[in-house]
């Protein structure tokens, strides 16, 4: 709970500070609710309504409905009273042990001859069963009927009566209790999934979104058992037909025009669309990248290693992966994207952000079908889920079938959707929190710096420039001039004011009348008048910028590059950083140090798979959540295969090499 409380807040982009306004108290919302230490208080429902109401008064409107459980509506006072963790303790049940210690069976698995055992299992100081099951009754109530199954990360909860009943408590796979809410419980439907997420609670899965995904799986799983009979050549015009068919005219003047209604949708409803309209360069490079992909030599059949022996020889084949499946944000482009896995003999089946929905299908219809029918590939190659909601995506995740899961988009939906694919054993790649880091060191070159944060700064995506730190030392308020300098030339150019956050501590390298000077920063719902400067807490250095037009970074002075690189690692999402140092020794201890697979010297959009690596990108990973097995950072069309190992034998008399 404390946790969410603070993320919800964090989500609406309100300051923790106007906690305190809301609630109508000197410090005690920051000091008690919203605090991330031991010293939380859980606050009462008047105090929780509160923050609730103002959060979706006065929050980003493209993230409402704030302290939510449905998507629809904010929880009320009193549905947040119920949500008060319970314990019901039997009566006669004290602290004092009445059960005998662990023994026999309890304790020891295994088989015994003699004095001798043979041990499947030992448990030497496990609490006897009859009190854990004790525990586990006390903390769920006595009405309802529930089954709970599946494996560790997502629990699903399947109804013998096929009612949800409100105060139902869940066990979630992190340990903790979910209680079913009234939302929830009036939502839920004959047919309906809910499935115990540790990132975001219980989620609400209505059977109509469980068909669409499954619709769109079945269709790439009968595709992809088709594939071995397609030829590469085959693959190739493909993508040769799809880029011909953004080429014409006629057929693109038709996607302008879906599109146009998406973005006018989008605006209406306060949603960002710096990334969801078409232009002339997002054509160009949708043709490139399926030119791209045509392009690529396909690790389908291929020999990639040979090992020899005296009669024999090991061969390393590469093969198709299965079915990948993309949840992607509102981007029309990343259709063309999600196409680069056909080009190993693997089928796609994807969900767009319900703001590009239209758009995709228009692109599906007059595009990718046709190419997938004149190049003779299966229909169900590409498949498209066909639906506006979360659950789609989450339904799609779960699938079993599923090869690899990709998932770009917020953080947060990020994380839950990682956690579902999980949950069943799927591969995933997440792309979620992004936010780039440079670090300034002391000694920097002042025109070096002015170039790479005004580069980094372009415009918002994953690796646009979030937090800049500035080491102490000689000509420290040069440098913090030069990225202030930067910053608002970055916004100049697209006629905007610029924000900055200052991290606690670090006002005197920012000029005082920042905090007070009043400008208009375009937002998703409209221009904002704000303060340009603000200060961060440090524990917030982690919050990404979601910027439309005003450029918007985090400033912090340090004590040293060492310093910098210990924020990096504990607050930011690990995925690229940059040291602008002209000292070797200061670039090899921050690219030894730095915990994030992508480090540079200099501006930070070159995170990119096209530009850095000449290779149609599929997604990008950070290290958020730990390192990556066996590959790097950037997902590309030819990095979608798996290995077979073949004998051939080679001794003589052998009937044939196998090839």
């Amino acid at each position: 709970m404390q946790d969410w409380l603070r993320y919800e807040w964090r989500r609406s982009g309100l300051p923790l500070r106007l906690a305190n306004d809301a609630c109508g108290v000197a410090n005690a919302a920051t000091r008690k609710y919203l605090t991330a230490d031991h010293l939380w208080y859980y606050p009462p429902p008047d105090a929780f309504a509160r923050l609730a109401d103002f959060a979706n008064k006065h929050g980003d409107p493209a993230g409402k409905p704030y302290f939510s459980q449905d998507g629809q509506r904010p929880i009320t006072a009193a549905q947040w009273a119920r949500m008060r963790a319970k314990f019901r303790c039997p009566a006669g049940v004290t602290n004092v042990w009445r059960q005998p210690q662990v023994g026999g069976r309890q304790r020891i698995a295994g088989d015994r001859q003699g004095m001798q055992w043979k041990y499947k299992s030992l448990h030497g100081s496990q609490k006897p069963l009859e009190l854990i099951e004790t525990t586990i009754r006390a903390a769920i109530p006595t009405t309802g009927r529930l089954r709970v199954a599946g494996p560790t990360h997502g629990l699903t909860l399947r109804l013998v009566n096929h009612e949800l009943t409100v105060g139902t408590v869940v066990l979630g796979p992190d340990g903790a209790t979910l209680t079913v809410n009234e939302a929830l419980a009036a939502l839920f439907r004959p047919g309906d999934r809910v499935v115990a997420n540790a990132a975001a609670g219980l989620l609400h899965i209505p059977a109509a979104e469980l068909v669409s995904a499954k619709t769109a799986v079945d269709a790439a799983a009968t595709a992809f058992g088709a594939m071995h009979e397609v030829t590469d050549d085959a693959i190739v015009a493909f993508y040769g037909h799809a880029a011909a068919a953004l080429e014409d005219d006629a057929v693109w003047k038709r996607i302008v025009a879906v599109n146009a209604e998406d973005v006018a949708r989008a605006r209406r409803r306060g949603r960002s669309t710096t990334r969801l309209g078409v232009s002339d360069a997002m054509r160009a490079k949708m043709i490139d990248g399926l030119r791209g992909w045509a392009a690529m030599p396909s690790r389908r059949g291929a020999v990639l290693e040979t090992v020899r022996h005296k009669d024999f020889r090991i061969d390393m084949v590469g093969a198709a992966l299965g079915i990948v499946a993309f949840v992607f944000e509102g981007r029309p482009n990343v259709l063309a994207d999600a196409c680069g896995v056909l080009r190993g003999g693997n089928t796609v089946v994807f969900r767009i952000g319900s703001d590009a929905l239209a758009t995709a299908r228009e692109i599906m219809a007059l595009a990718i079908r046709p190419a997938l029918e004149a190049a003779g590939l299966p229909g169900g190659a590409v498949a498209l889920v066909d639906s506006t909601a979360h659950a789609a995506g989450w339904a799609l995740f779960l699938d079993r079938r599923l090869a690899l899961a990709v998932a770009r988009g917020s953080g947060a939906a990020v994380e839950t959707l990682g956690a579902l694919a999980q949950s069943v054993g799927t591969p995933v790649s997440l792309h979620g929190t992004g936010g780039a880091w440079i670090v300034a060191s002391a000694k920097a070159d002042a025109a070096h710096l002015y170039a790479a944060v005004l580069r980094s700064l372009d415009r918002k995506v994953c690796n646009t420039l979030n937090v800049c730190c500035l080491v102490d030392g000689d000509g420290l308020q040069n440098r913090a001039e030069r990225v202030l300098a930067a910053l608002r030339d970055a916004g100049r150019a697209r006629g905007q004011p610029f924000k900055v956050h200052v991290a606690e501590g670090s006002e005197h390298v920012v000029p005082a009348s920042l905090f007070t000077e009043s400008v208009r920063i375009a937002r998703p719902g409209g221009s904002v008048a704000e303060p340009q400067a603000e200060t961060l807490a440090l524990a917030d250095l982690g919050v990404e910028w979601e910027w439309e037009e005003s450029p918007e970074i985090t400033l912090a002075a340090v004590d040293s590059i060492d310093q910098a690189v210990a924020l990096f690692n504990e607050y930011s999402p690990r995925l690229v950083g940059s040291l602008v140092s002209s000292d070797a020794a200061e670039q090899r201890r921050f690219f030894e140090t730095l915990d994030a697979p992508f480090a540079g010297d200099g501006h930070t959009r070159w995170v990119d798979g096209q530009y850095a690596l000449n290779k149609p990108e599929l997604g990008l990973s950070n290290w958020e959540n730990g390192r990556l097995f066996g590959r790097g950072g950037v997902l590309t069309g030819d990095s979608v295969y798996t290995v077979r190992t073949r004998y051939v034998d080679e001794s003589e008399g052998a009937l044939g090499d196998g090839a």
